[in-house]
Parts: C-alpha cells; sequence; structure tokens
C-alpha cells in the first residue's frame, strides 16, 4: 500500500508543481531552475504559493548562490530538453534567466532561430545520422549569436563549461558568418575546396551554419561533405610512395593531401591514375 502523506499523487494527477515548504528553494536555489524545467516538460503547474516561494527566492538572488558547475549543469539539461524554449521563455517570464545568461534577450530573431533547430535536426538525422552532435550546445550558440564579446564575457563568469565544449562555442561564435557565406555562394565550388575548408570544424558549427544559411544549395554541400568527400579513401599509401622512392617524411601527407583532392574531382579515378598523379608531382617537384 502505497501512503501518501503529502498529496503527491493528486498533484501529479492534476498536473501541479508543489514544494513542501518555504525554505525548499532556499535551501537548494538549483531547485528554482529544476522546478521550471519539469513544470514545462510535463506541462504541469506551480501552485500559488511555490511559484510565490519562486519568485521571492530570485528577486533575492540566491541563483548567485550557486556554483559555475551546478549552474552549468542545470542549464545544460534545461537546453537537453524536447523544447527548450518553453523552458527559457518561463525562466525570463519568472525573472531567472538574467542570473544565468545575462543579455540574452529571447526576442523575435533569437526565437525564430531556436525554432529552426529542431526542424533541421530531423534533417541532420535522416541524412547524416552517423555524425553526433550536441543539441544543447547549438542552442547555446544561437542564444549568444548577437551579443558583444563583452556580454558573453559576462555570462562565462556566471558558468563554466569543459575546455572542449568553449572551443566549439568560441570557435562558433568567432567564425559562423565566414563559414556560412563559403556554404552558401552560388558560385561553384569543386568538391576539394568544400572538404579543405570544412575539414576538422565541428560538426556543431557544421550544423548551424547550415540552418542559419537556410539555403538549398548549404545543405547539399554539408550533406556532400559528410556523406561523400569525408568518407572518400585512396587506393594507394605510403608503401607505394616508398616504393615510388619518395623519402619518407612530411612529404607523404602533402604528396596524399594533393592526391585526395584531385580525386575528389575526378581528376583520378583509379589506382594507375593515381600513381600516374603522383609520380607528375614527382616530376615537377624535381624541375625545382
Amino acid at each position: 500500500k502505497l501512503i501518501d502523506f503529502f498529496g503527491g499523487q493528486k498533484d501529479l494527477r492534476i498536473g501541479i508543481i508543489r514544494v513542501l515548504y518555504n525554505l525548499s528553494f532556499v535551501e537548494d536555489p538549483a531547485r528554482i531552475i529544476r522546478a521550471i524545467r519539469f513544470e514545462q516538460r510535463y506541462n504541469f503547474k506551480m501552485d500559488r504559493t511555490t511559484e510565490d516561494f519562486l519568485k521571492k527566492a530570485i528577486d533575492d538572488k540566491l541563483l548567485s548562490r550557486l556554483r559555475k558547475k551546478r549552474i552549468t549543469e542545470e542549464l545544460i539539461l534545461i537546453l537537453k530538453e524536447e523544447n527548450p524554449l518553453k523552458s527559457l521563455k518561463r525562466m525570463e517570464e519568472l525573472g531567472a534567466l538574467k542570473y544565468i545568461l545575462p543579455d540574452v534577450e529571447l526576442n523575435e530573431e533569437t526565437v525564430k532561430r531556436l525554432n529552426k533547430i529542431k526542424d533541421n535536426y530531423n534533417f541532420w538525422k535522416r541524412n547524416i545520422s552517423d555524425e553526433k552532435i550536441e543539441l544543447w550546445m547549438i542552442y547555446f550558440c544561437c542564444l549568444i549569436r548577437n551579443l558583444k564579446i563583452s556580454q558573453i564575457q559576462r555570462i562565462y563568469k556566471k558558468i563554466i563549461f569543459k575546455q572542449k565544449s568553449l572551443d566549439k562555442i568560441n570557435y562558433c561564435y568567432s567564425n559562423l558568418d565566414q563559414i556560412i557565406k563559403m556554404i552558401s555562394q552560388k558560385n561553384k565550388i569543386s568538391p576539394s575546396t568544400i572538404y579543405l575548408k570544412l575539414k576538422g570544424l565541428p560538426n556543431e558549427v557544421l550544423f548551424l551554419a547550415m540552418i542559419e544559411s537556410n539555403t538549398d544549395i548549404a545543405k547539399e554541400r554539408v550533406n556532400n561533405y559528410f556523406k561523400k568527400y569525408k568518407k572518400e579513401s585512396l587506393y594507394i599509401s605510403g608503401k607505394e610512395l616508398k616504393e615510388l622512392q619518395v623519402k619518407p617524411g612530411p612529404i607523404y601527407s602533402q604528396i596524399l593531401n594533393k592526391l585526395l583532392c584531385a580525386q575528389l574531382d575526378g581528376e583520378v579515378k583509379n589506382k594507375s591514375d593515381e600513381i600516374r598523379f603522383v609520380k607528375n608531382i614527382l616530376e615537377e617537384r624535381n624541375k625545382i
């Protein structure tokens, strides 16, 4: 038999979020974010008393008491929700957002950008399913997209990401416009150029560039990069270069990279073509 002293079953049935007593948010301010997250995830509603306690805790700046690591963990959980925009809007409505993401405004442009993520993620899963991306990071990059560096630095005083995630976010902030311009241009771009420009870039950055460009040609280029160019392999390797009496060293990677670009552009199609291409490179080098 289940003994329910606090009416939890009834609250679940009618969709109510309720604290047990008035110091709940004081004891652990992270419960403020958690209450909002669960309220929005399950389409529940805080009862009036709970919402009053929560607002009081926010007004008393209790969120500022949380360690960076704790706030970051709660923020990432929000951004990993099926629809993080609902929780972000509720945080803004209740006055909590400014204590975690100061200067971030959920204006029409930002909301439109956030809404595009989910639709395009379905395209990504259908077409580039073997390339993983962290959606929470993409949402965060969208939120800071139009902020100044000084404003982003203010946010970094509140939260702390792992270095790998931070590097991706900072790269996205600094280089996204340039990548969008490249993959969106109407002029023909060779497969090797696309490969060299996109090689090594974080998947999250390429995903965001694709949806920000909002063009079919950009989607096609990103899709081709992952489905074709990135998976391209050569018939020959260092073994054949050694047989051609090429002295081992950095020249190996230089030759193989040139060869891969030639293959991507259709200049070589088989092993014989590749060996002939390498011989031509060596002949040109010997003339210098």
